[in-house]
């Protein structure tokens, strides 16, 4: 078995050891586990990796700092691209998407973190014959399919020749950092058999033999356990010189057992079929819906007895708190709110909320429809907002309350739809195309957060998913739907426009030193007032 060529092949080692928001701890092993591995890599005995091929980032600040590296390492390796993170994982909890944490990220923010998917497009786009990429942190197991949905691109794409997943955790289960160890629970174990060996094994390690005696070594000492994806035969691959087999060549093998997936639990298989009845009954017994397990429109009232037939490890992927039914579009009919808002399509969701596009019955207009739980609060603050009016805040229209047929209590706002995507993913290319395009859009929100700021309204989340773009301009959505209006509130407003600067500058491979300047006074509070961040960004 050969090794990856060491001149051919990169490393890319990432992690996170330190944090500015007191919401997450600092993690100093993750620093040893850097220098651990890198040594290990570069060590001629086991893989001699050249310095040049093996880059450290310790404390990324931006996502750029983490991905940028990740994206020239896959450009150049041609054998092997091995891409390491360690740090604290977070989740977002509008789209169930894995997190990587920087320095300076704040859990709940999804923008202060870099996206996972980021990494592994570029790790999937890599010319390297085999692909290797370790995450120990939090919900990792979300990299290796462990999401709500089974057939997720990740692991179809992984399914591909040449690419092994490795993750330290569950996607529902925390990585373990133990008081007084040197390293992180799994990158440790790691170390002990990437520079300790195996006697059971032959003269080089196999990515599936490092994984099982690291899987029972966590196991053993009750620690969370590793998962793992490998495409086709990935799991062949030779990563590292085996030193045990060096040390005692003639050893007996010892033969561990094949890890098996493991499957819901009678409890939590239990809970995913009381979830079904709830949504049944939600949306009427009398409709159409695909089997979450295999996709097969049934009768609502049959959909449980089709569930029981498939086993445990066919819905071993499903989430009863993220479960949601689909009713195919040949059986939906249109469905109207209020006697007046017809539903259109499904433009949006998260695990309470859905956003739909709907048609106003009596004018005709087309209107954005927010469906979510009652939350008295909320709609009060809503109805509130309808007074709200500026051409860069989205309008509140109309509230509604209705029940479910089992009698459950929803709440609906209804505003202006705008058609254009949100800021979260970034800015459209065409946007970037034209000159201080970031200036632009920022000063365009600290116009309409000065204007509902004057009204007596705060917006409370000035963050890149509730910043639409639209051909007219940058709008605000959510506007005035917090509920606080104090100064100190308003102050966050202008903090938070200064980190929505920082987030589009990231898409630019320079800042100017103004802007830094800038953001600088903004998040200092500086700036007593919108209006006087989006002049200092209007200047020439």
């Amino acid at each position: 078995m050969v090794l990856p060529d060491p001149h051919r092949s990169r490393a890319v080692l990432l992690g996170t050891s330190r944090f500015t928001h007191p919401g997450l701890p600092d993690l100093p092993a993750v620093r040893n586990n850097l220098e651990g591995l890198a040594a290990c890599f570069q060590d001629p005995g086991l893989w001699g990796l050249p310095a040049a091929c093996c880059t450290v980032v310790a404390d990324p600040v931006s996502p750029g700092d983490l991905i940028d590296p990740v994206h020239e390492a896959a450009e150049a390796a041609e054998d092997t691209l091995l891409v390491y993170y360690a740090g604290h994982g977070l989740i977002d909890h509008d789209t169930n998407e894995l997190l990587l944490a920087l320095v300076g990220s704040v859990s709940g923010r999804s923008h202060t973190a870099a996206r996972y998917e980021y990494l592994r497009r570029d790790v999937n786009n890599a010319r390297a014959r085999r692909r290797v990429v370790i995450l120990d942190c939090c919900y990792s197991g979300k990299a290796v399919g462990g999401m709500a949905d089974p057939a997720t691109m990740l692991a179809d794409e992984a399914s591909a020749e040449g690419i092994y997943l490795l993750a330290s955790a569950p996607a529902n289960k925390q990585a373990l950092s133990p008081p007084g160890e040197p390293n992180t629970a799994f990158t440790g174990a790691l170390l002990t058999v990437l520079t300790g060996g195996l006697p059971d094994a032959g003269p080089e390690l196999r990515l599936d033999e490092i994984y099982r005696h690291v899987f029972y070594s966590l196991r053993g000492r009750s620690r969370p356990e590793p998962q793992r994806r490998a495409g086709n035969t990935a799991g062949d691959l030779a990563l590292v010189r085996n030193r045990g087999w060096q040390r005692a060549p003639g050893a007996a093998p010892i033969s561990l057992p094949a890890i098996r997936p493991s499957t819901p639990t009678q409890p939590r298989r239990i809970a995913i079929r009381e979830r079904i009845k709830e949504l049944v009954r939600d949306q009427g017994a009398a409709e159409s819906f695909r089997c979450p397990v295999c996709q097969v429109t049934v009768k609502g009232e049959s959909l449980i007895r089709h569930f029981d037939k498939h086993g445990p490890a066919e819905s071993a992927s499903l989430d009863p708190a993220t479960l949601s039914l689909d009713i195919p579009p040949v059986f939906r009919r249109p469905r109207l709110v209020g006697e007046r808002y017809q539903l259109d399509a499904l433009i949006g969701s998260s695990r309470t909320v859905k956003v739909w596009r709907a048609t106003d019955i009596r004018t005709g207009t087309t209107v954005a429809v927010k469906q979510q739980p009652a939350d008295p609060d909320l709609l009060r603050a809503a109805q509130a907002a309808a007074a709200l009016d500026h051409p860069l805040i989205v309008k509140v229209l109309d509230t509604l309350e209705t029940t479910t047929r089992s009698g459950r209590p929803l709440h609906w706002i209804v505003t202006e739809y705008v058609d254009g995507p949100s800021l979260r993913d970034g800015p459209p290319p065409a946007v970037r195309a034209q000159p201080r395009w970031s200036e632009h859009i920022v000063a365009a929100v600290c116009d309409a957060l000065d204007a509902g700021h004057r009204q007596g309204f705060v917006h409370g989340d000035v963050v890149p998913r509730n910043v639409i773009v639209h051909h007219s301009g940058p709008k605000l959505i959510n506007f005035g739907l917090s509920g606080v209006h104090t100064p100190a509130d308003r102050k966050a407003d202008i903090r938070g426009a200064a980190q929505l600067l920082t987030h589009l500058l990231m898409h630019d491979k320079l800042i100017p030193p103004n802007l830094a300047e800038i953001v600088r006074k903004a998040l200092d509070d500086q700036y007593p007032t919108a209006a006087d961040l989006r002049d200092a960004l209007s200047r020439p």
